[in-house]
């Protein structure tokens, strides 16, 4: 009997055709990778981090589940706003790579002093500006 195959378009198609479903596996990914997270906030508050965090991938057309995710948790991880800094702006952005490769081309060497700088895009306000549509 042969096995089936399928690739990885095949089985995160449907949950990238479904919004819901995507915020439902970002916020399971959060819950997993970041539990104080989800323990200090209430969950609606929660739910917005995973719901600003697509919207602003959007910009980017990271249309891969493991591509969000590492974006989700950079937000965490570096800071809210890492992905402001100019050359990893770039990087991501670029088209011409698929979702996992820019991370990939993200995390050479020559990227070091960009990851740094991204790291002043940190601090409260980099949410609550956004929550309350004050600001970027």
């Amino acid at each position: 009997m042969a096995a089936l195959r399928f690739t990885s378009t095949q089985i995160e198609g449907p949950v990238l055709a479904d919004r819901q479903k995507l915020e439902n596996d970002l916020l399971e990914h959060l819950i997993e990778f970041k539990p104080e997270v989800v323990r200090a906030y209430p969950l609606p508050y929660v739910r917005w981090l995973v719901r600003d965090t697509l919207d602003v991938a959007g910009a980017f057309q990271l249309q891969s589940v493991p591509a969000l995710r590492v974006f989700l948790q950079l937000r965490f991880d570096i800071a809210p706003g890492f992905f402001k800094e100019a050359r990893i702006a770039g990087v991501l952005a670029d088209r011409g790579l698929q979702p996992m490769e820019r991370w990939a081309r993200l995390s050479q060497p020559e990227f070091g002093d960009a990851w740094l700088r991204a790291e002043s895009f940190s601090g409260a306000d980099e949410w609550r500006a956004r929550f309350w549509q004050t600001g970027s």
